[in-house]
């Protein structure tokens, strides 16, 4: 009976680990020589959508005990923003309004004017505020247009809503300065 054995040194095992890992590495180098195609995008996505106040709301220059003072709806004095984007683009408009007009003199004292505020909008794309529908202070609506819609691959034409802010402040007994407060506007889009 004869017997046979096979020895490796470790230098012959390292030779072979070698060599395998040599072989393993030339097979996994072969797809990334072949000929291939990268494709490398770029684009830069700008936003669809514009706001912008075409006219502050302005009660005018008024007296002490004047009592209310109205801006109705349609008033050349009454808040116009206008929202631009693509035809049939749905927006969500939030607004904060103010209950108060205010003023501080120079020694810290706060005063206020009380000011209760109405809102409505058209969404047909014409500035037009005697077809303007009363809206609540968070509404969802489309911007949409009379025009025809755009032939197929053309880009969709944009079109414009306008939200109006109007309402009336009630003087009493007040200093005189100039009283002010922020209507904050917050419009999203799907």
């Amino acid at each position: 009976m004869t017997f046979k054995h096979q020895f490796f040194t470790p230098s012959a095992r390292i030779i072979k680990g070698v060599f395998a890992g040599w072989i393993l590495s030339v097979f996994m180098l072969l797809p990334s020589v072949s000929h291939g195609q990268f494709i490398r995008l770029s684009f830069d996505i700008e936003s669809e959508l514009i706001v912008e106040e075409l006219r502050s709301l302005y009660f005018g220059e008024v007296v002490a005990n004047a009592g209310v003072v109205r801006i109705p709806l349609g008033d050349m004095d009454m808040g116009v923003y206008r929202i631009s984007g693509p035809r049939n683009l749905v927006v969500t408009l939030a607004l904060d309004l103010p209950d108060y007009l205010t003023i501080e003199d120079e020694e810290g004292a706060e005063f206020q004017i009380p000011v209760s505020l109405e809102t409505a909008y058209i969404n047909r794309g014409e500035n037009q505020a005697f077809e303007a529908m009363s809206m609540p202070p968070s509404f969802r609506f489309p911007i949409l247009a009379d025009a025809p819609d755009s032939p197929p691959g053309q880009p969709v034409p944009s079109a414009s809503a306008y939200v109006y802010v109007f309402g009336e402040i009630d003087i009493g007994d007040i200093p005189p300065g100039n009283y002010s407060a922020n209507v904050f506007m917050s419009v999203e889009f799907d």
